[in-house]
């Protein structure tokens, strides 16, 4: 299991572990083809990387949240990005009708990747 540098858990999580954890998946993105290269490019540079500690949300219980769903959503990713070059493309590919063969773990993750790509390309 992937871990975040330093960080075992959410509330380990550190602005630097993020970052370089960040640099890390960029560097692993790149694949062998650029179909997926380019969807999972935009995605992580898209992650919502600031807000990292109850002083920069008004809420602590809203940063706290936001950590978890951080953790989960990279320690996911990190998994998708050890899957081979074929079986990424395919599943970034596929059609949402047609994804039953993408692991039941990444079809939410995988589908937000689509959704991220197809909202920057349509954006004016």
């Amino acid at each position: 299991m992937f871990n975040l540098e330093e960080a075992h858990s959410p509330q380990q999580l550190t602005t630097d572990a993020v970052e370089a954890q960040r640099r890390k998946m960029l560097f692993l993105s790149k694949r062998g083809n650029l179909e997926s290269e380019l969807l999972l490019v935009a995605f992580i540079e898209h992650l919502d990387l600031s807000p990292l500690t109850e002083s920069n949300l008004p809420d602590p219980n809203t940063a706290q949240e936001h950590k978890n769903s951080l953790f989960k959503t990279l320690t996911l990713l990190h998994c998708l990005l050890a899957e081979s070059d074929q079986a990424l493309l395919s599943w970034l590919l596929k059609t949402p009708q047609k994804s039953t063969d993408v692991p039941q773990q990444y079809r939410a993750l995988i589908q937000t990747i689509r959704l991220n790509y197809a909202s920057r390309i349509s954006a004016p």
